[in-house]
C-alpha cells in the first residue's frame, strides 16, 4: 500500500542557517517529500516503511534539537500531519470494512 502525506512544520525561534531546520528538511527531502510554494511538504506516493522511517527520523530531531547541533531556544512550535491511503487500481476497495477510528 502506498500514502499520500502532506506536513507542515513550524518551528519557534528559527532563523536562517537554522541547524534544526535544515536537518527536518533533509531528512523529508531524503525521504521523498517535496516542499511546496506553500512551505508544505508533500509526497504523492510513499510506502508504509518509508513513511515510518522518515517521521520516525524527524519526529526525534524535533524532539531533541541538540542531536542535530541546534542550539536552543529552537523547537517545535506545530507539525500538521496528514496521511492517506492512495487508491490502487490493482486493488479492489473494500469500503465497507473500513472503519474511522
Amino acid at each position: 500500500m502506498a500514502w499520500r502525506v502532506i506536513a507542515r512544520v513550524g518551528l519557534a525561534a528559527d532563523g536562517n542557517g537554522s541547524h534544526l531546520r535544515n536537518a527536518v528538511e533533509n531528512i523529508l527531502r531524503q525521504g521523498g517529500l517535496v516542499r511546496t510554494q506553500t512551505g508544505t511538504w508533500e509526497s504523492a506516493a510513499m510506502s508504509e516503511a518509508n513513511v515510518a522511517a522518515t517521521w520516525s527520523a524527524t519526529l526525534a530531531a524535533l524532539a531533541n534539537p541538540p542531536s542535530v547541533n541546534a542550539q536552543p531556544p529552537r523547537r517545535l512550535r506545530h507539525l500538521w500531519l496528514y496521511i492517506d491511503e492512495v487508491p490502487s487500481t490493482a486493488v479492489p476497495s473494500d469500503d465497507a470494512n473500513d472503519v474511522e477510528v
